[in-house]
């Protein structure tokens, strides 16, 4: 069973990856549970992201604010419980091979 986890925001993009990597889990046929994590302090405390949203007015969550290379925001991919996506939103080709290489 694999278990995905979409860590994200209350917006409509963060929305709209949870809907494609279900959407490909389910073209590939995997056992799976999906949940999306939108609450700040689990964000920070258990996989050490930011939300990169601005209140009122979303830049694109390819543009969120980086103070250092190594700052990680949302939207993020876990699977089984490993980090494997942040702070971007890949094309389905990567989702897919994602999701098939953990199954």
């Amino acid at each position: 069973m694999l278990n995905i986890k979409v860590l994200g925001s209350q917006c409509a993009v963060s929305d709209h990856y949870r809907e494609v990597v279900e959407k490909i889990a389910q073209e590939l046929g995997l056992a799976y549970t999906i949940e999306k994590i939108e609450a700040e302090d689990i964000l920070r405390q258990e996989y050490n992201l930011y939300i990169g949203c601005l209140i009122g007015y979303c830049p694109g969550c390819n543009h969120a604010p980086r103070d250092s290379a190594s700052d990680r925001y949302t939207p993020a991919l876990v699977l089984n419980g490993k980090l494997v996506l942040h702070s971007r939103f890949p094309d389905e080709s990567e989702f897919r091979k994602l999701l098939a290489d953990f199954s």
